[in-house]
């Protein structure tokens, strides 16, 4: 069903119980000011183990513009997004986190950006309220991730943005196990801008990602989106090659002594990186694998309209 007016909000949820009231509060005050829109509302609960469902089910019944899901187990934040994708039935559609650092309040300047005919308008965080080091991460990630991959991202973006229907329609196609919505988000392409946000303080808990998960899923996303390490690799065992070639002519026709110190080393930095080289091959065949199961991206447990 067509609904040109409609704006459709999905929001992941895991751990939120103590978010929820104050979320849709802001989410329904904030549209007083689109007046020319109505919303759904689409809260995917992500195998939350606290009240955050009882509290879901319990909006539903209390607002008419809620929709709910609630996954069978945890399948990850972005695999919760393609869920909500899946039901949402309006024009545009709005990606944001429970955590009230993506402020309701900053819907309605990203849609008034899209009436200048663009696709998708992103949130740009000017001034993070996160960790310093989540801060150092996540510019290290995106500037690697540009470099193996030739995807140059908008500085300071995450999920918090609005999509037209034609974008998420083209995003749900993709369906590989790994899907960071941002980076599938930018391989499909269309046209796109980014604008100046305030980047709200996190209303309560702390974030669901550590340290390890931020640097496994850099990785991933390196993996999955690019073959450059592969080539990389490729250049530096050709490298390695020709210098043992190099050590061998130059030993056999010039005398050319080595200390049994130094030839040792010289062995030792050899292997590792042959052992580098072959690791980095066992996780691209690890992923092949993985997504030659065809598993689905989450289970439906229960859901509420």
């Amino acid at each position: 069903m067509k609904n040109d007016n409609l704006i459709s909000i999905v929001i992941p949820l895991f751990q939120a119980e103590k978010l929820l009231i104050e979320l849709n509060f802001r989410i329904k005050k904030s549209f007083q000011s689109l007046k020319e829109h109505s919303f759904e509302l689409i809260l995917v609960d992500d195998g939350s183990t606290d009240e955050t469902w009882p509290i879901v089910s319990k909006l539903v019944q209390e607002e008419t513009y809620v929709k709910a899901l609630k996954l069978s187990r945890n399948f990850g934040q972005h695999n919760a997004i393609t869920a909500g994708l899946e039901r949402c039935m309006g024009e545009w559609i709005v990606v944001m986190d429970c955590d009230l650092q993506d402020r309701p309040e900053e819907i309605s300047n990203l849609m008034d950006k899209s009436k200048e005919g663009f696709d998708i308008v992103l949130a740009r965080r000017v001034a993070r309220k996160d960790s310093w080091f989540k801060r150092k991460t996540s510019s290290l990630f995106y500037r690697s991730f540009w470099a193996f991959s030739g995807l140059n991202f908008e500085k300071g973006v995450g999920n918090f943005g609005v999509y037209h229907k034609k974008v998420i329609q083209a995003v749900l196609k993709y369906r590989e196990n790994f899907r960071p919505f941002p980076i599938i988000v930018k391989v499909v392409g269309f046209k796109r801008t980014a604008i100046n946000v305030v980047h709200g303080k996190r209303l309560s808990g702390k974030s669901n990602y550590n340290n390890f998960g931020l640097i496994k899923g850099a990785l991933n996303a390196i993996i999955y989106y690019s073959n450059r390490p592969i080539w990389l690799f490729l250049l530096v065992g050709m490298g390695v090659v020709s210098f043992i070639l190099f050590l061998l002519l130059s030993m056999y026709f010039l005398t050319f002594n080595v200390e049994t110190k130094t030839l040792v080393l010289i062995l030792i930095i050899l292997m590792s990186i042959v052992s580098l080289n072959a690791s980095l091959m066992g996780v691209y065949v690890s992923r092949i694998f993985i997504e030659s199961k065809n598993r689905p991206l989450f289970i439906i447990e229960e859901e509420l309209v």
